[in-house]
């Protein structure tokens, strides 16, 4: 009878060690608030880029020359130095002129960091659409240079014809060229009337 009431109050216990584990047991799913790895948005989680910056952070996406490309979160404010360094650094081919290492980041901002090829590239070809003069004096590339030019190039100049662009290269080859625009006043042909129609025009 007492060998009987030893395993009833055996079962009992191990029951209640049973239902007491199960009762502990979460009914939801844990979300893991670490960063994901691997692929562009190694720097932030899933949630985090679905509900935005929040209260003083920003996520900015580097991309391009640097060692670690990817979405990354930081304080609002933040220099894109940090960003980068954040972001493994620079490669070899980073162009280090291309880029405003001192400037604050926004959110959503993309920041594509050029190779030195790629600048390169995009500066001959920024200045080949460059309009005349807006690197240098305004109209400076629009003058023509009297002890350079050619005839052809000479009598585009108001009042300039053949037989007077000849007279201009004849006068520049025997005196040395033109020490001053009013020197062309020196050619036969060209006076005070035709010197102030093409003096905007010259220059040597």
């Amino acid at each position: 009878m007492r060998k009987k009431l030893y395993i009833i109050i055996a079962v009992t216990m191990f029951a209640g060690v049973i239902l007491s584990g199960c009762g502990n047991k979460s009914d939801g799913i844990s979300l893991s608030t670490d960063a994901t790895s691997g692929g562009d948005f190694a720097n932030a989680t899933s949630s985090e880029m679905q509900s935005g910056a929040g209260n003083g952070a920003v996520y900015v996406y580097v991309l391009g020359e640097v060692k670690k490309p990817g979405v990354y979160k930081v304080a609002a404010g933040t220099r894109l130095y940090v960003v980068i360094d954040m972001a493994g650094g620079l490669t070899d081919k980073a162009s280090r002129s291309a880029v405003n290492l001192a400037e604050e980041v926004h959110d959503g901002q993309q920041i594509n960091i050029l190779s030195k090829k790629q600048a390169k590239k995009l500066a001959k070809s920024e200045k080949s659409s460059a309009t005349p003069g807006e690197s240098g004096n305004s109209g400076d590339s629009s003058q023509i240079n009297i002890n350079t030019a050619t005839a052809d190039e000479l009598t585009k100049l108001q009042g300039i014809g053949e037989a007077r662009a000849a007279a201009i290269i004849d006068y520049r080859t025997k005196n040395g060229g033109f020490k001053s625009i009013e020197d062309i006043k020196n050619v036969s042909g060209i006076g005070d009337a035709t010197f102030n129609n093409i003096k905007s025009s010259i220059t040597v």
